[in-house]
């Protein structure tokens, strides 16, 4: 009985070792990963940031002055890349008056047009000169001056249309003159009202609109 088990066991290893003898050779197969960088899409221009430079800012705008043969303007680029648009004497306005003349009103649709194309902040300031104001309508230089600036950059806004978010008018009334108001002349170039693009990017506050 033992005899038999021994001789079966024998033959059943044979049996295995022969099938597997039979089989193909396992093939290993080395693989490679390559590291392909997963393309990640970049982040959305900020439309807020986009717009035009300082320097091409000043270039439409004196180019505005031109075409609308407008002389008693003075456009400046400053240290702070600020650019001032300064409207002076009895171009924008009659004396003591806050209504805008026929003769600016083309420039200041041009400028409208390039302000449209940024989004920078925009300061509009007034400014008299010495001679007292006392009306009904403006008690003193103060009310004008602001008055002034109200009427510019409204019209701006009006034009553009321009978001009225990116505007801050200001009166200075007398109190920043460009050269003491000795004569018509100087007093002339103290009456005006500037139009400073700033640097700064205006965003509109969230649940404004």
């Amino acid at each position: 009985f033992f005899a038999m088990l021994y001789a079966y066991r024998l033959s059943e290893r044979d049996a295995g070792e022969g099938f597997r003898s039979n089989q193909a050779p396992e093939t290993v197969i080395n693989r490679t990963v390559e590291h392909v960088p997963v393309e990640t899409k970049p982040p959305p221009l900020d439309p807020n940031s986009a717009g035009l430079t300082p320097e091409q800012i000043l270039e439409l705008s004196e180019q505005a002055a031109k075409e609308t043969n407008i002389s008693d303007v003075e456009i400046v680029l400053q240290d702070d890349n600020t650019v001032n648009i300064s409207l002076r004497g009895p171009l924008l306005f009659d004396t003591g008056s806050a209504e805008l003349r026929g003769e600016t009103v083309g420039f200041l649709q041009k400028v409208a047009l390039v302000l449209g194309k940024t989004n920078n902040e925009v300061h509009v300031i007034g400014h008299t000169d010495n001679f007292p104001i006392h009306s009904e309508k403006f008690p003193t230089n103060w009310e004008l001056s602001v008055a002034r600036a109200s009427r510019v950059a409204r019209h701006l806004i009006e034009q553009g249309p321009l978001d009225p978010g990116r505007f801050t008018v200001m009166g200075n009334a007398l109190y920043r003159p460009v050269e003491p108001n000795v004569n018509p002349e100087s007093k002339q170039r103290n009456r005006r009202v500037e139009i400073i693009v700033t640097r700064k990017i205006y965003i509109a506050p969230e649940g404004m609109y």
